[in-house]
């Protein structure tokens, strides 16, 4: 077809369903915005806007790629060539920004640990790029979440990112890191840190480059910021953020100390802190300083199994080889512990329980050198004593991003050499979902031949899609082809159903086609007869 300078439409094409939304959602995650957080393995888009000014906004996309659209016979379109990449020495070369045409990426966790490269692995889709080397399986789908290792892979022409790391954007430019507390998909995650709350649409976010020794380089320098993906002007690169990274305490209703492990068994002595009840005359020998319920240790690790990764609060004590055992009294009564007095009962609460929870971190002086390794130590827990601790720096306007799920759908049509002007919009088009053969179509069982009465004679095919159309004189607007071969009739029942006669002498499964009656624009479907 030659260029339509002239403004013609060729068509209308409808998009899937979408959920507008008009402000993100301030809430971590619950089950009504479980729909808006952005999946592993899903599509997004991404736009930067400098302090929110719609006149500014810039939209994460690549050049055009033709060679990307193929038809049904899985070659590209006629002529297309691949687009002119500018060289850069940015590790984001490939990706632009457009102020007006947003694009879709694909969305991965990741492996840290493992190369970007090219595979042949299936995707998710089949109209989707092979994923890369380091994809989390996608099998689970989990969702995407603050903290994470991701890729971006451009659903138009298959380029990935670097690895990144996808961080929160609070108020202003301010990003904050090290402050997940999740263990879903711990695996792509940078060392020493854990998975955050799920991403959501419309939330402000930021991406880190990732670079495993960042660690060690902020413990050398405090200022250093790292490497961000960024919007400079119509340029998509990597921003060197020099500044010093604000350290501050894990809140402690967040960090999830008290939560019971799931090795323990769910019974109620170990739900309400009741056990059984002992009868006096029983010599019990109890240890005289019991452990910690916050630390772990070996009595511990034996009174709950060996796959009990970590203590818990609910356990009141830990009986040692030595102590003669409590004798079970499964239905019968049992006594709640006294948790007033420590001289009464068999048992005795460990006085750690009572003592207000104190923090051996000096906050005064996190912005020191010094202090930044005892920083690192006691964000990662690996500092006796201390509170666990996150980050905040302010990486700027350019690095900050909105991000939205997208739905995209693909049409594919032919237009034959000689239909040089077409006559009518190509779209709406036809599209058959499914078919039934004559044996097993409504006409039989005949409890049904009142839903519909047709004129033919032969064995109908009957199609179940949307869009059938007819004629201004009743006939069908499109002629279902069994490959080369046209069905002799045709006729469309309602928008939704379509029938057409059976083909006759096929030795093998064929292809099914639409073509419209005036033969300027021809349908593949997804169909095979027989």
């Amino acid at each position: 077809m030659p260029d339509i300078t002239n403004e013609q439409a060729i068509g209308v094409f409808e998009s899937k369903e979408i959920k507008v939304i008009s402000k993100p959602s301030k809430k971590k995650s619950n089950s009504k915005s479980a729909e808006l957080i952005i999946q592993h393995g899903s599509t997004i888009a991404l736009f930067n806007r400098v302090k929110s000014q719609t006149s500014s906004t810039r939209y994460l996309s690549v050049p055009t790629d033709l060679t990307r659209f193929v038809g049904s016979d899985r070659l590209p379109v006629t002529g297309s060539v691949p687009p002119k990449v500018p060289t850069s020495e940015s590790i984001f070369g490939g990706f632009t920004v457009d102020p007006s045409v947003w694009e879709s990426f694909i969305i991965y966790l990741v492996d840290p640990t493992k190369p970007v490269l090219p595979t042949n692995i299936a995707p998710p889709h089949p109209d989707w790029p092979s994923p890369p080397s380091n994809v989390i399986s996608t099998l689970l789908a989990p969702s995407i979440r603050y903290n994470s290792t991701v890729v971006l892979q451009s659903l138009q022409t298959g380029r990935c990112s670097p690895v990144l790391v996808i961080r929160r954007g609070e108020e202003g430019s301010d990003v904050v890191g090290m402050d997940g507390t999740s263990t879903e998909a711990a695996i792509a995650c940078p060392e020493g840190e854990l998975p955050g709350h799920p991403v959501s649409q419309l939330q402000k976010v930021a991406f880190e480059v990732y670079q495993h020794d960042s660690r060690q380089q902020v413990g050398r320098d405090p200022s250093y910021g790292g490497l961000w993906l960024s919007c400079d002007q119509e340029t998509v690169r990597e921003q060197f953020v020099n500044a010093e990274r604000r350290w501050n305490p894990l809140p402690t209703q967040t960090r999830g100390s008290g939560s019971r492990p799931s090795s323990m068994p769910n019974t109620p002595q170990t739900r309400f802190g009741v056990l059984p009840m002992t009868p006096h005359t029983t010599t019990v020998g109890l240890p005289s300083n019991p452990p910690s319920p916050i630390s772990s240790s070996s009595s511990a690790t034996d009174y709950f199994g060996n796959h009990s990764r970590k203590s818990s609060s609910s356990a009141l004590f830990s009986p040692l080889s030595n102590e003669i055992a409590l004798p079970s009294t499964d239905g019968g009564p049992v006594r709640r512990q006294r948790t007033g007095s420590t001289s009464r009962g068999p048992l005795q609460r460990p006085v750690s329980m009572h003592k207000k929870r104190t923090s051996s971190v000096d906050i005064t002086t996190v912005n020191s050198y010094d202090y930044m390794p005892n920083a690192l130590m006691a964000a990662n827990g690996t500092l006796p004593g201390a509170e666990r601790l996150y980050w905040t720096l302010d990486v700027g306007d350019v690095c900050i991003w909105s991000i939205v799920s997208t739905e995209a759908v693909s049409y594919t049509f032919y237009v034959p050499p000689y239909a040089t002007e077409p006559t009518a919009p190509m779209s709406p088009f036809p599209v058959a979902h499914r078919f039934l053969p004559p044996n097993m179509s409504a006409e039989v069982p005949a409890k049904y031949n009142h839903h519909y009465t047709s004129m033919a004679t032969v064995p109908l095919v009957t199609f179940y899609g949307k869009n059938f159309s007819k004629k201004p004189d009743g006939t069908a607007a499109h002629t279902v082809y069994y490959g080369d071969q046209p069905a002799a009739h045709n006729e469309v029942r309602c928008n939704e159903v379509m029938a057409a006669a059976e083909p006759q002498g096929l030795q093998h499964p064929t292809p099914i086609f639409l073509v419209r009656e005036d033969g300027q624009c021809i349908l593949p479907t997804q169909l095979v007869y027989p």
